[in-house]
């Protein structure tokens, strides 16, 4: 289980607060939007609302709506690590972190479907996510976590194809932050190029 002051989640916590920006009252985010009253802020860090509401208390800060508004990076952190607390603790760090990702953006359920269909691909068919959880250590990490963001990706994609009145406005910041994370992942490689590995990731997702 990764330390909350490890550099890797420290790393991936800078790209969460990078790519969520601060506050927000869009109310094309419909789910969070529809949890407070018309014009009000939703969504502080990336944290909704009723996600800051049902968890403060237990990370040890004010469940106040007010407080919720005020919440600053330190607080946001700390719900980025329930989140990996939740869905990624038990797996190998590179992929933790990539599915905890998953679970931030669409929900723990969609990250649990997310790593089995990731398993496919390398020929593994995990009956239930506590088995996807234990196949996972039979995969090298970092090809494993790579999988898990393109998936995401997939998914991403498919849902700003499928509805994209509702999704399509959001598909170059998911885009985005989906290529900031595979960065994150491949700190430290010494074999194929950072920008060879974009140029792969590209070609993947967009030009097949």
């Amino acid at each position: 289980m990764l330390d909350i002051n490890s550099k890797i989640f420290q790393d991936y916590a800078k790209h969460i607060l990078a790519s969520e920006g601060k506050l927000s009252k869009n109310p094309k985010d419909t789910t969070a939007a529809k949890m407070v009253g018309p014009g009000q802020v939703h969504t502080n860090r990336g944290v909704t609302w009723y996600v800051y509401r049902d968890n403060a208390a237990k990370l040890g800060l004010n469940p106040a709506y007010e407080s919720f508004v005020q919440m600053g990076d330190t607080g946001a952190i700390k719900f980025v690590y329930l989140f990996y607390s939740q869905i990624g603790k038990n797996l190998p760090a590179l992929s933790s972190i990539a599915l905890t990702e998953s679970a931030w953006a669409s929900g723990t359920g969609r990250a649990k479907i997310i790593l089995i269909d990731a398993l496919k691909s390398f020929g593994i068919n995990a009956a239930n996510f506590d088995a996807a959880v234990k196949a996972a250590a039979t995969v090298e990490d970092k090809k494993l976590a790579l999988e898990i963001v393109k998936q995401q990706q997939q998914f991403y994609k498919k849902l700003a194809t499928g509805n994209p009145d509702k999704y399509g406005s959001f598909i170059k910041g998911w885009t985005n932050r989906a290529n900031n994370l595979f960065k994150i992942i491949q700190e430290g490689n010494t074999g194929t190029p950072l920008i060879l590995i974009g140029f792969i990731i590209a070609s993947y997702f967009w030009l097949k």
